[in-house]
């Protein structure tokens, strides 16, 4: 299977499976949901900022909304 942008699907899906396996093939499987420059000077999403990625990932009332948003 190829997607548009992602020629390497195949190489990616190995690595996933490799993962749930509690195995490793070359690296983990990595994955990016926001453009690094969204991050420059604080932490900003969705209109909010945060000191650190620590305060992002333990805000529960934002992970909830983000997970539920469209």
């Amino acid at each position: 299977m190829e997607l548009q942008g992602k020629r390497d699907f195949d190489s990616a899906m190995q690595r996933i499976d490799a993962w749930f396996a509690h195995d490793l093939l070359d690296r983990p499987p990595v994955r990016f949901t926001e453009h690094n420059a969204d991050f420059a000077g604080g932490h900003l999403l969705a209109g909010r900022t945060w000191p650190d990625i620590r305060s992002r990932w333990f805000d529960a009332e934002f992970q909830v909304d983000y997970f539920f948003s469209p």
